[in-house]
């Protein structure tokens, strides 16, 4: 049995508010690029914790898309089809599916963009030994409100907390879902203030918070965490400023992960063959 979810959403947006500034492609193939970043990432930094991707039907043409089949029968992670992605925020929503089955516990929700760091590991523990049913954890300065990642939960309590029982239920309670950042928003104004009592912020100042919480905490500091590779615990948040960065180099974070004394890279690598030409997905 996994530890808890960390859970993910990738689809091509059926508008092009998330498409590369110059319209010339859409989020799917954009954001595709850290896939192969990630899956060394996250077994490296979060051993037993279960990968889970949430996909829409575009995604099945994408290059890396067999790999992401064969790592998923070895067991290294978890592919969702969704079918296909009608509404941009709602998909962006996918990621809480898991808190809504049976036998749940943690579920974190994760940006595909954002490279797994220590520091986000620490902070799920430190929840995880809260007792309280929802975390929030902002990574730079301008947050100040719920995030689409970065937002734990115990998921059977959050389901008591909120009323709602199925993932349909839990949408049903807002939209439109077309809007930019309309998840957010759901998320801030009509689900955080059902659980904010059992609620906690992790955070390192900036911008006040434009919603309520009477346990907000600095983000923990450097405990080491059992069952990481020395090389983990001492580079494990050099790549990316903060976590949460939309971005980070490619290039560097996949030569450190790659190069970790772990079984699990071999496997990685074996299930993305020797054609696949991995500098063009992750355009280096």
């Amino acid at each position: 049995m996994s530890k808890g979810v960390l859970s993910y959403s990738l689809f091509r947006a059926p508008h092009p508010i998330y498409w590369r500034s110059d319209a010339t492609e859409d989020r799917a193939s954009a954001y595709a690029r850290y896939l192969p970043v990630l899956v060394r990432a996250h077994h490296a930094i979060w051993p037993g914790y279960e990968l889970r991707l949430h996909h829409d039907d575009a995604v099945r043409s994408h290059p890396y898309f067999e790999v992401l089949v064969r790592l998923q029968e070895r067991g290294l992670l978890r592919l969702v089809p969704c079918g296909q992605a009608t509404a941009l925020t709602l998909a962006m929503l996918w990621r809480m599916k898991p808190i809504f089955e049976e036998g749940a516990d943690l579920v974190l929700t994760c940006d595909l963009d954002a490279l797994p760091l220590l520091r986000l590991r620490r902070a799920l523990e430190s929840f995880a030994a809260s007792g309280r049913a929802a975390m929030i954890v902002h990574g730079c300065e301008s947050h100040n409100g719920v995030m689409g990642g970065g937002f734990g939960v115990r998921a059977g309590r959050f389901r008591d907390l909120t009323g709602c029982g199925s993932f349909a239920g839990f949408v049903g309670r807002g939209g439109p879902w077309d809007a930019y950042a309309a998840d957010e928003e759901f998320l801030r104004c009509t689900i955080w203030p059902l659980v904010e009592r059992e609620g906690v912020i992790y955070r390192q100042g900036g911008a006040p918070l434009n919603l309520r919480c009477g346990d907000v905490r600095p983000h923990p500091g450097p405990v080491p965490v059992e069952g990481l590779l020395p090389a983990v615990e001492e580079r494990g948040d050099w790549y990316a400023p903060y976590i949460g960065s939309a971005g980070y180099d490619v290039a560097q974070a996949f030569e450190f992960y790659q190069g970790l004394p772990l079984p699990v890279m071999t496997e990685i690598r074996q299930c993305e063959g020797e054609s696949l030409d991995l500098r063009a997905v992750m355009r280096l």
